[in-house]
């Protein structure tokens, strides 16, 4: 050095001015002619590295630590690291944007963790991408994941195209192929639940392919529960094996084993509560019970319809209970129809009993009809 001017050569005249050169050609650069890495430095120590490879350099920016693994080409690490905390690549064409402690194992192409602390990409994860966030994982052979951000999130190994929007501590389980947790926290997309989906909330676990929870708190669908739907609410559960049902929200409902294609619109602690109770409904209200297929609860509060009570329905009310098939109460407070009374109707009264084949009760209070096709008007 002289001055302003940096001389790189023995030749007279080669140098680069630290004020800038005029007159150069694509054939001027500032490099090395073997095959050695060539470091800058500031304040004596290294700030950027470019290692040569006959395929293609890796750049390593930031920490003097930060590595690249042997025999890996085209990789960068663009900065970050610190000691005891730096970013490492071993596999070729994959990116550490910065932050400290990301890792990218061995096997993956086109690997990318944008920042953060503690971030991992497992080996064979190809195309996957940790944007940020802190102590995330893409697990090994999770092809086309995505951790967006947060705090302790996984994709487990083998799932595929599975994406964690953000939030802290989700995970979406082993084999879970294009699973997706939008955010909140502590939510579970059990393994083998493929393409299901929490969009928040917290405490909900999904363990059933192509199900989905919208949010809530502490909502589950069971294994095997294939499109099966909680909207949101807290406490629901769908159990297993009850594919097509759904759960709109509200608080503490249940969906039992085995009910095919069943609905509880919402309320407090409603109750599909048999495995052939398919194709039934609950709209709403609070501690209504439904325990056959077809038949509908429209709201109210401790409402039953019996086992074997097909297509029956009641429409509201409190305490009605009906046993018979196909049996309707509109309204009122703790009517019965019982198991003999198929297609009789209550339209509403109190205390009214109908306990016969088409028997009608419209109205009024402690009403029997027990003759076939008989009606009571009220009273």
């Amino acid at each position: 050095t002289s001055g302003n001017v940096l001389q790189l050569s023995a030749n007279v005249g080669d140098y680069w001015n630290v004020q800038g050169n005029g007159g150069t050609s694509g054939a001027n650069f500032l490099g090395t002619l073997d095959n050695q890495p060539l470091e800058l430095r500031v304040n004596n120590t290294r700030a950027l590295r470019l290692e040569p490879n006959t395929t293609s350099p890796n750049v390593i920016g930031g920490y003097a630590g930060n590595a690249v693994s042997a025999g890996v080409y085209g990789s960068t690490i663009s900065g970050g690291g610190s000691s005891g905390s730096a970013n490492t690549v071993a596999a070729n064409y994959d990116v550490i944007g910065g932050g400290l402690g990301n890792v990218i194992q061995a096997g993956i192409v086109y690997g990318i963790v944008g920042g953060g602390l503690n971030n991992i990409i497992e080996t064979n994860a190809n195309d996957s991408v940790i944007a940020g966030g802190a102590f995330s994982v893409i697990n090994a052979a999770a092809i086309d994941s995505v951790i967006s951000g947060g705090w302790v999130n996984a994709i487990g190994s083998n799932s595929f195209s599975g994406v964690i929007g953000g939030g802290s501590f989700n995970t979406i389980g082993a084999n879970a192929a294009a699973g997706s947790i939008a955010g909140g926290r502590y939510n579970t997309i059990s393994a083998n639940a493929s393409r299901s989906t929490i969009g928040g909330g917290v405490s909900n676990t999904n363990s059933s392919p192509q199900a989905t929870i919208g949010g809530g708190a502490n909502n589950n669908i069971q294994t095997n529960a294939n499109q099966a739907t909680i909207g949101g609410g807290m406490a629901n559960i769908i159990g297993a094996n009850s594919g097509s049902s759904t759960i709109g929200g509200g608080y503490s409902s249940v969906i039992a084993p085995g009910s095919i294609a069943v609905t509880i619109a919402g309320g407090w602690q409603n109750s599909i509560a048999a495995a052939n109770a398919q194709c039934s409904t609950i709209s709403g209200g609070l501690s209504n019970t439904n325990r056959s297929p077809w038949a509908t609860i429209g709201g109210g509060a401790n409402n039953l319809i019996g086992t074997n009570a097909y297509a029956a329905t009641i429409s509201g009310g409190l305490s009605h209970t009906i046993n018979a098939q196909q049996a309707t109460i509109g309204g009122g407070i703790g009517n019965l129809i019982q198991t003999n009374a198929p297609n009789a109707t209550i339209a509403g009264g109190v205390g009214n009993v109908a306990s016969a084949n088409n028997a009608a009760i419209i109205g009024g209070n402690q009403n029997t009809a027990s003759g076939d096709t008989s009606t009571i008007g009220g009273g």
